[in-house]
């Protein structure tokens, strides 16, 4: 999931938080390749993969952390309704 397609499912609010967290998630990847791969015994290819798949887990689980956060606030909203 692309950057942009995780901050489409924020609130315009939220978007700044969003990519302050990435650049946070971003650099936290970075520490962890250099001490898994050290650029003397790994390839900038294997070192590039293991960044972009981490990257990709990371977005993946804040767009599902979204996207829970939003079912739980469609179905509190629609308690609301029906609890009258």
């Amino acid at each position: 999931m692309t950057d942009d397609a995780i901050a489409a499912l924020l609130p315009a609010d939220r978007r700044l938080s969003l990519t302050a967290a990435e650049h946070r998630d971003r650099a936290h990847v970075d520490a962890a390749v250099d001490r898994l791969l050290p650029r003397d015994r790994s390839s900038d290819a294997e070192r590039a993969r293991v960044r972009r798949a981490a990257l990709d887990r990371l977005a993946l689980s804040r767009a599902r952390r979204v996207a829970a956060a939003r079912d739980r606030g469609l179905a509190a909203r629609t308690r609301r309704r029906w609890c009258r």
